[in-house]
């Protein structure tokens, strides 16, 4: 899914002061080219894993400090496959890749079925 929402997507940044979260599986699932930020990228890749079954509980949106940085400027996505492997997902520096090559510092995240609760670190750690 990953490649999928990546294939026809184009990073801009949102407006200074604004930082809108969009949903593009549509546009996806329609073969149509789309435009948007980390935030946008994150949360088609996920609307896609989960249209296609994959369970809310295996869904993790997380805030990160890009390569390191030591707050939060960037957002990622995490999700296990079913041999209990995370993959980071959405995220727009490259494609899919396992959590135990993250470079980013994760400071919260959030899991899909439980958008509400926030948890300090990351998910896969």
């Amino acid at each position: 899914m990953d490649l999928q929402a990546r294939a026809r997507f184009l990073y801009r940044r949102d407006p200074p002061g604004q930082n809108d979260w969009v949903n593009h599986a549509d546009d996806v699932l329609a073969g149509q080219a789309w435009t948007g930020n980390c935030g946008d990228l994150v949360s088609t890749t996920l609307e896609l894993l989960a249209r296609a079954g994959a369970p809310l509980t295996n869904l993790y949106r997380v805030e990160v400090g890009a390569n390191g940085a030591p707050a939060v400027d960037h957002l990622i996505g995490c999700a296990w496959d079913e041999a209990d492997v995370c993959w980071i997902i959405g995220d727009t520096f490259g494609e899919a890749y396992p959590a135990a090559d993250c470079p980013h510092r994760a400071f919260g995240y959030q899991r899909l079925d439980d958008v509400v609760t926030v948890r300090a670190g990351a998910p896969w750690a």
